[in-house]
């Protein structure tokens, strides 16, 4: 019989369960920690900030008094200007400085301006009602304040004595008598005065005794809270820890032992044996593992069934791969061009072999005599222009050229990052040299007439399609008749190839030049008016009439010329600049005629 227990679902809800209660708890726990923490810090901040406040009021009656007895006994009025705007600063009617404090009024000017420039007015009163203080706290700095006031009365009455002012039956300063500096002194150094700068520090005392008894406790009370919650943080972290312990036991037991005697079990299989079946000693458990291995038995023998079926398929495609390796011209390479991987049908038509390919540029392939050839950059471009198909022109290791129908793609990864080109072609030599011969003048190796025929119709449709210029040269060599006659056919065919080599390589890229018939020949001269034409037919007669050929003497050519015009058929065309050329002759050859 297979034991029934809980299976393995049940477990891990109870297993998580558990685990989100601890976390929970903690989670709180650590909060009500960083309350009580930021609690403290503000009872201390407020402590120090009351503290302060409060002693800056004792420095402001300490920097009054002091300026006023300096007054008084020195009469220097920048003393008196300072007690004015001690006044003015503490009832923030000037900016107040800022980092004002005890050390402020020990600079001069205007260092004292440049160390602690002016910020925001402040009020000291209006701070107090600002300040978290009791009631009886803030009736004690208020009184202190208020007996700071009367203090700066007897303060002003001593500098207007010094001044030669004293009071009237109504207070006002308006008798002016000799100044009374004995007086004004007695008025700021005697017992009334102590007495009255008694009272603003007795308030300022027992608000500093009363602040501290009332933090004192309040911080108190909050560090023994946070003692108190950081022992129920340790206990739970213990307790935490153990039922962790116990979690990692029992699924050792539950899990990973299984799993291991799993492992062991296939290791403990022959190499050479197929059959995966797993047996594994004093398990008889109905939970999910034991499922487990029952649908892993059961799928064994769907895989071996499979892997004798791949094996077969591997077989064709191991001879598919052949096939394609000797036959497809193929070619991996990375993005800067560098061949990673090569076909055998590449190797054998290139005639390098795979050793000397990979790791080597793609350029290295590609036959630069001829213009017309793709540029080694069009491999550099594919990760812009996607997917390219066209003809390429290689050359082989023994110097020889062929043709390659070629697609090539650009490779990429699961980001679509270019990674790679994969070139697959196909060798159209020999239908390439079937098509040169079909245009091809075998003589002269410039284009036949069939080839003339053929881009005709494409310069005259761009001609009037973009309103450009076209013209035509004809040519004729002179009296060709008498060299035939006169030197042999040999000498004749020296000739037609001598000036045929002048056409070809005089004219520009775009021209195109081929032979017409016999001794005739035709340039096309596209986007090229009928001046520029005749210049071009001229510096060609004067080519021909130049060219020494061995035992003869100079042989000429006469040059019609004419442009397209407006409705003109390709045989209108033709036909005028042969008229042209008949004109040449019958004006005496070797010349250029336009019409």
């Amino acid at each position: 019989m297979k034991s029934k227990m809980v299976t393995l679902r049940k477990l891990f809800l109870f297993i998580f369960i558990v685990e989100i209660v601890f976390m929970v708890l903690l989670i709180f726990l650590l909060q009500t920690n960083l309350r009580l923490e930021r609690q403290l810090k503000t009872a201390v901040t407020n402590k120090t900030v009351l503290e302060d406040k409060a002693e800056e009021l004792r420095l402001s009656s300490d920097d009054l008094t002091r300026f006023a007895r300096m007054y008084i006994v020195t009469g220097n009025p920048e003393y008196k200007k300072n007690f004015y705007k001690v006044q003015d600063i503490r009832n923030g009617l000037v900016p107040r400085p800022v980092n004002y404090g005890n050390i402020y009024w020990d600079y001069f000017e205007p260092e004292r301006s440049a160390r602690h420039p002016d910020g925001e007015p402040q009020s000291i009163i209006e701070t107090f009602r600002e300040l978290p203080l009791t009631d009886a706290e803030r009736a004690k700095l208020e009184e202190a304040y208020q007996n700071s006031e009367g203090l700066i009365d007897i303060e002003k009455e001593a500098f207007h004595a010094a001044e030669g002012l004293f009071k009237d039956e109504q207070g006002n300063y308006t008798i002016e008598k000799a100044p009374d500096r004995q007086y004004a002194i007695s008025l700021v150094f005697y017992d009334t005065y102590m007495e009255a700068k008694q009272k603003i520090m007795r308030p300022i005392d027992e608000f500093m005794e009363m602040l501290r008894g009332r933090t004192a406790d309040k911080i108190n009370q909050l560090n023994r809270m946070n003692e108190r919650n950081n022992m129920i943080i340790r206990i739970v972290d213990v307790v935490f820890f153990a039922v962790n312990l116990l979690i990692f036991i029992v699924l050792h037991i539950r899990i990973v032992k299984v799993i291991s005697d799993m492992i062991m079990a296939i290791r403990n299989s022959k190499k050479d044996n197929t059959d995966l079946t797993l047996t594994i000693p004093n398990f008889s458990r109905l939970d999910e593992l034991g499922e487990l291995i029952t649908e892993f038995n059961k799928m064994s023998s769907t895989i071996t069934k499979r892997s004798n079926m791949l094996e077969k398929s591997n077989s064709r495609l191991v001879d598919q791969y052949n096939m394609i390796d000797n036959y497809i011209i193929l070619s991996e390479s990375t993005p800067e061009g560098i061949m990673t991987q090569v076909s055998t049908a590449f190797c054998r038509v290139s005639g390098y072999s795979r050793s000397e390919l990979i790791g080597r540029k793609h350029d290295m392939l590609v036959y630069t005599k001829d213009p017309s050839s793709p540029p080694v950059e069009l491999f550099s471009l594919l990760p812009g222009c996607g997917r390219w198909q066209g003809e390429i022109q290689s050359i082989k290791k023994n110097g020889e050229s062929y043709w390659l129908e070629v697609h090539v793609e650009p490779e990429t990864d699961s980001s679509n990052n270019f990674t790679g080109i994969l070139v697959i072609g196909n060798d159209i030599t020999a239908r390439k040299q079937l098509r040169k011969l079909s245009i091809t003048d075998p003589l002269t190796d410039l284009y036949n007439r069939n080839r003339l025929n053929e881009i005709l119709p494409d310069l005259v449709y761009t001609a009037e399609r973009y309103s450009l210029p076209l013209s035509v040269i004809m040519i004729d060599i002179d009296k060709f008749k008498n060299v035939n006659d006169s030197y042999g056919h040999q000498k004749g065919d020296l000739v037609l190839k001598g000036f045929s080599g002048i056409f070809k390589n005089k004219i520009r890229r775009s021209d195109t030049a081929g032979r017409w018939g016999g001794e005739e020949f035709l340039i096309t001269c596209p986007e090229t008016g009928i001046d520029d034409a005749a210049k071009l037919a001229e510096k060609l007669r004067g080519l021909c009439a130049d060219l020494k050929i061995p035992d003869m003497p100079p042989q000429t050519a006469s040059f019609g010329v004419t442009e397209f015009r407006a409705d003109d058929t390709i045989d209108e065309l033709i036909s005028r600049a042969d008229t042209a050329l008949y004109k040449a002759k019958d004006q005496g050859r070797n010349r250029v005629v336009i019409i």
